[in-house]
């Protein structure tokens, strides 16, 4: 059998960056990497590296990279893509708004994961590790509510393939991070420095995690990991209690 093929959907972010990182130093196995097509032209980042584009709103994409892993011998799978762009609240949200994030969020990872579990159940292994957020469980913002009823499902997909797949040795989890120390806080949720200290203060442990810290808890769960599954484990500082 081929070496197994480690797939990441939205391998390029900085937590995804630090997760291919780690991989590449801790592993010999080829990455492939689905991620929006803006991204895609960038240096080669190592022989074992490939890229291939991803819109998780387009159904012709989505198909696409389903032929793509459907002829790769992949039995391990890190779901880190998903949809930043919080601005609906309960009673302004459209059936528009709704599809868009549920599109992105959970059904084209359900439509990807379902195209991989037939691999990893012919070959009795597999590990599954999805991207979550801590806040989904606990009502969320209250400008995002689009985006947390879409991430509240990823919780029930993990503990469904964790329920009914396990006999197959496929062992699935949830990270779920809380603020960690990112561009998003200030780019996408123009948070200033000061704003961002003093939501750091409200935080248990009193700071903003590392995308390092996000990291070693993915790599750990999805490569050195034979006994948890079907968790969401939220890594947040103690944020969300």
């Amino acid at each position: 059998m081929n070496d197994p093929v480690i797939f990441i959907t939205g391998g390029n972010g900085e937590i995804g960056c630090e997760v291919v990182s780690s991989i590449l130093k801790q592993t010999n196995n080829k990455i492939l990497i689905a991620t929006t097509p803006d991204k895609i032209a960038r240096k080669k980042l190592n022989d074992r590296v490939e890229e291939i584009a991803f819109d998780a709103t387009n159904r012709s994409s989505v198909d696409n990279v389903i032929k793509k892993i459907s002829s790769l011998p992949i039995l391990y799978f890190i779901q880190l893509h998903g949809n930043s762009k919080i601005n609906d609240t309960l009673g302004s949200q459209t059936i528009n708004s709704l599809m868009y994030h549920h599109n992105i969020n959970i059904f084209s990872t359900t439509v990807i994961i379902s195209a991989l579990l037939n691999n990893m159940k012919s070959k009795n292994f597999g590990r599954i590790l999805f991207m979550n957020t801590s806040s989904s469980e606990h009502g969320g913002g209250v400008d995002s509510f689009g985006y947390g009823m879409s991430k509240h499902s990823i919780s029930f997909l993990v503990k469904h393939i964790a329920k009914y797949y396990s006999k197959y040795d496929i062992i699935c989890n949830c990270v779920s991070p809380g603020l960690i120390d990112t561009n998003f806080h200030s780019k996408v949720m123009g948070r200033t420095t000061k704003q961002m200290h003093e939501r750091s203060s409200l935080v248990r442990l009193q700071r903003y995690g590392d995308v390092s810290e996000v990291s070693n808890l993915i790599m750990f769960l999805t490569f050195n990991n034979d006994f948890i599954t079907g968790q969401n484990i939220k890594i947040d500082g103690g944020d969300f209690i």
